[in-house]
């Protein structure tokens, strides 16, 4: 009976490390997905910007040509050029933010691929374990049922188990006649 708890509870361990690993890729897989979404966003919010930044360009010469003044000249020239500088470092703070995040999600799915690998390896643990206990169970029960402990090698000592104080004895064999010694 204690064995087969044994092994029970080792198939439960083994099989729950299995499970834990299952959920932990799955999750990794997830944020890696997210990562890549990430990056697609922040690419189509950049090229959102992009459009929004040539707008703002064509109004502001627009507006420039309206007033007879020179687009591409001196003060307006000026507002030109640096609206179309603000613009690239907008496309360039989207993307960048995107990376950030990307980075975020494959960090989180690098610690789910390490937790999925933890797993298992907690539940093979878990398995030899349970196995190793029950193993020791069932030979503290056999020392402990009547006639068990007692060996007798071929040279004619015996070696018994002692199982009130739980102390190997070593008993020579003096014409035939065992001798346990027990304190």
């Amino acid at each position: 009976m204690i064995a087969a708890g044994g092994a029970l509870g080792a198939y439960g361990s083994y099989e729950s490390g299995k499970a834990n690993r299952d959920i932990d890729r799955a999750n990794a897989e997830v944020a890696r997905m997210k990562a890549e979404q990430s990056v697609e966003a922040g690419e189509q919010q950049a090229a959102i910007q992009d459009v929004k930044g040539r707008q703002l360009e064509g109004a502001q010469r627009a507006g420039f040509a309206g007033q007879g003044v020179v687009s591409n000249a001196g003060t307006a020239g000026m507002v030109e050029s640096s609206s179309e500088a603000m613009s690239e470092m907008d496309k360039l703070l989207i993307r960048t933010n995107a990376r950030r995040q990307a980075w975020g999600y494959q960090s989180q799915a690098n610690d789910y691929e390490n937790q999925a690998e933890m797993a298992y390896k907690g539940g093979v643990t878990g398995a030899l374990s349970s196995l190793i206990g029950a193993g020791g169970q069932v030979a503290l029960a056999s020392a402990r049922s009547p006639g068990a402990g007692t060996t007798a090698p071929a040279g004619g000592n015996q070696i018994t188990f002692d199982t009130t104080s739980q102390t190997p004895s070593y008993v020579p064999q003096v014409s035939n006649q065992n001798y346990i010694y027990r304190p």
